[in-house]
């Protein structure tokens, strides 16, 4: 009974690790997501002047979005700003999101629907250009600290084996 006891520990440890380096993953896929979807909104914004909600209802249907976007849509449509609505995810969501990745894509939806159009396309360019930087450096975290992650929770499940012995 005593071993069952052990190889949980160990697997519990290792399953620790595989946790935080799939959080790593995850932000990065978060952020591929929501750079493609600031750049699907600069596109729409570029080909015409539709308003921002229908503009958004119609990305809402696309596939490799930010899951968040439904709920994005639903709370605009009960009367929040753009930025107020995504406030609100931001706080209520899990997401992997860290707090400069926050940061930026609140001021981003500050001025999204508040500028004229090439207003919001400029600032639109520049947010997605500090996205693609933030995901650039998630990767490069994902890649190094993921696998530091995986063997520490292994190293640390297997002390605590050691320890119990």
């Amino acid at each position: 009974m005593k071993t069952v006891g052990l190889i949980l520990l160990l697997a519990v440890g290792t399953a620790g690790g595989m946790l935080a380096a799939a959080r790593l993953r995850q932000r990065v896929t978060l952020l591929r997501q929501t750079a493609r979807l600031l750049e699907r909104i600069a596109g729409q914004i570029r080909i015409g002047d539709q308003p921002l909600r229908p503009l958004l209802d119609g990305l809402c249907r696309e596939k490799g979005l930010p899951p968040y976007l439904p709920e994005l849509c639903q709370a605009m449509h009960g009367g929040r700003s753009p930025a107020e609505a995504f406030d609100g995810i931001l706080r209520r969501q899990d997401l992997p999101y860290t707090a400069t990745d926050r940061e930026l894509l609140r001021h981003c939806t500050d001025t999204i629907g508040s500028l004229d159009r090439e207003g919001q396309l400029q600032q639109l360019t520049q947010s997605a250009q500090q996205m693609e930087q933030q995901l650039r450096q998630a990767h490069e975290k994902a890649e190094s600290r993921g696998r530091v992650y995986q063997m520490l929770g292994t190293c640390a499940g297997a002390a605590l084996v050691l320890l119990l012995w």
